[in-house]
């Protein structure tokens, strides 16, 4: 418990010291990119931006039918968060949730961005704990029938930032160290 901890607490720590950065958490659907975004934003005053409000209709209908997308679906939608981020980052700093689950799709999410300015949030779980959640949401696009097609998409370098696993108690250690003034 205590690193959970203490690694929450020090990243928070190096969030709040930073002057205009997109923190951006990453993950496969379901696995609480949008909660601890919104957590994370609250926390630190700053605003919240799901990935997912950037993607296109044709996109959501895609993967609604359970088609996963393609590197040509995603470019155009990678591209538009990479600019709306650089305009933000001109007025301060932000917290983004975005799956980014391949190295070439982080790279264009923060093409033109300096790396000092990214700070990287990684959310793993194992996959009967993130398809339960994806079970028991409503209304979102995204079906728990593609989530076995996003787990076998790995990381295929190595991370930068913090990577938290996913559990039930670690939530639920997220949102008390945060609750904590």
């Amino acid at each position: 418990m205590y690193p959970v901890k203490r690694g929450v607490m020090g990243f928070l720590g190096i969030l709040q010291a930073m002057e205009h950065s997109v923190i951006i958490i990453t993950g496969v659907s379901g696995s609480g990119k949008t909660s601890v975004g919104e957590t994370l934003g609250r926390h630190l005053g700053l605003p919240f931006y799901d990935g997912d409000d950037f993607h296109p209709q044709a996109n959501k209908d895609k993967m609604g039918a359970g088609i996963p997308l393609d590197d040509m679906d995603r470019k155009p939608w990678l591209d538009r968060m990479n600019a709306f981020i650089k305009a933000q980052l001109l007025q301060g700093s932000l917290v983004v949730a975005c799956s980014a689950l391949r190295e070439r799709y982080r790279q264009w999410l923060v093409e033109g961005i300096p790396a000092a300015q990214v700070k990287w949030f990684h959310l793993t779980g194992s996959y009967d704990l993130i398809h339960t959640r994806m079970t028991e949401r409503k209304g979102h696009y995204m079906g728990a029938a593609m989530l076995r097609s996003k787990i076998v998409v790995r990381w295929n370098s190595i991370l930068p930032g913090l990577t938290w696993v996913l559990t039930e108690r670690a939530k639920m250690l997220f949102r008390t160290t945060l609750s904590r003034p």
